[in-house]
């Protein structure tokens, strides 16, 4: 009986018995609270991945800084992504243990071919929107994305590869020019 009011109790909030290293909590809302506790947190709601269930998480500056650290300032820019947990942690002055976010990127799988039967890549007839993205996810998505491995790039997706990455292609010898046109080596899967 105990156990199950104080489950009740805590509400949605997840606390630091509630989680385990690796889990993550989706980043579906987010908001200021500045007036429930005695200091401003940043409370994020979303789908736990350890129950499939919504639950909270109450951010605090250094949670905060984490986050930042990964997914950017803006925080429209959280929305889609994770919280994911990196331990916990005393709070001496709390009396009690909290939970240690940082944020994650959420990664967006490529289809996985289900056929034998060689498939042959569709044509990108708009450029993917790259601007946002990191270098590291922009070398990410060429990766995953490896339809041009070995052929042309097609100049309207290499114009939306933003020119560091671009730099840092023809530095590893990855990217040659044939007949005046990008082409992407072979060995991209090695970067």
């Amino acid at each position: 009986m105990i156990e199950e009011y104080l489950k009740k109790a805590s509400g949605k909030f997840l606390k630091a018995d509630d989680v385990k290293d690796g889990d993550t909590l989706s980043i579906d809302k987010l908001h200021e609270d500045s007036e429930t506790w005695d200091t401003a947190y940043i409370i994020v709601e979303g789908i736990f991945s350890q129950s499939g269930e919504e639950r909270t998480a109450r951010l605090a500056v250094q949670n905060v800084e984490r986050v930042i650290a990964v997914l950017g300032k803006d925080e429209t820019r959280w929305i889609g992504n994770n919280l994911e947990v990196i331990g916990t942690a005393n709070y001496k002055g709390l009396g009690q243990k909290g939970i240690l976010w940082r944020g994650q990127k959420k990664v967006i799988q490529a289809p996985i071919a289900t056929t034998t039967a060689p498939v042959t890549p569709t044509p990108l007839t708009e450029a993917p929107n790259l601007v946002d993205l990191t270098h590291q996810e922009t070398i990410q998505w060429i990766k995953t994305y490896n339809v041009f491995s070995g052929m042309e790039i097609p100049e309207i997706i290499w114009k939306a590869i933003p020119e560091d990455v671009k730099a840092e292609l023809a530095m590893r010898k990855l990217v040659a020019r044939k007949d005046g046109k990008p082409w992407l080596h072979q060995d991209v899967e090695k970067l």
